[in-house]
């Protein structure tokens, strides 16, 4: 069995730089037996406060979870993800082992980032004995690396969406109010100033 796993990132334009929602992120993935799409899923809502490299490893532990709390788990025990992560691939497959060994530090003494994800991943390392992890070239024309990347995105298509209709909304409530005030006269303006005065006086 196969699963192609792929994490989106990008950085919210309509915030500033330094706000937590100006990092946005999603996943996406796809299942794929003898060659034949079985399962694909992604996130319906953007994640804010988040980095490229957490979005990946997301991806991964997502498909992994729904792998298995499926039937997949016993009617394909041997897995191979395939992601355009290399640092997924190389976490999985070279340091993980050395991370564990010091304590989950790098080289360099410093622990390791994303390490409650990272952990996470271990685990499926352990439990699950014929799990791979492979790494392709992403947006080079792999079919479902494609898909999978087309399903990260889509929650960012949503929230475009959502936005470009509520400053419709905004621009369309602007227009209308610009359009009662060029429809006052002065004598309406004084009118009114009037009676504002005048009910002042009453209360």
């Amino acid at each position: 069995m196969h699963i192609y796993t792929d994490g989106a990132y990008k950085r919210i334009k309509r915030y500033s730089k330094d706000s937590p929602k100006s990092h946005a992120g999603s996943w996406g993935y796809v299942f794929v037996i003898s060659n034949t799409p079985k399962y694909e899923n992604y996130s319906k809502e953007i994640l804010f406060k988040t980095t490229s490299q957490k979005m990946e490893l997301l991806a991964v532990l997502k498909a992994l979870l729904e792998y298995s709390s499926m039937h997949y788990s016993i009617t394909h025990p041997n897995v191979t993800i395939f992601t355009d992560s290399s640092y997924i691939e190389k976490s999985f497959n070279e340091w993980m082992e050395g991370w564990k060994r010091a304590g989950w530090l790098k080289s360099d003494l410093q622990p390791v980032e994303n390490i409650e994800l990272i952990q996470l991943l271990y685990m499926y390392k352990l439990s699950i004995p014929g799990l791979q992890i492979k790494h392709v070239k992403g947006h080079s024309g792999i079919k479902y690396n494609e898909r999978a990347d087309e399903l990260a995105n889509i929650a960012f298509k949503l929230y475009d969406k959502k936005y470009k209709e509520q400053d419709k909304l905004c621009e369309d409530i602007m227009q209308d109010t610009n359009n009662m005030m060029d429809k006052l006269t002065l004598d309406d303006l004084e009118r009114d100033s009037w009676i504002s005065i005048r009910n002042s006086f009453d209360t």
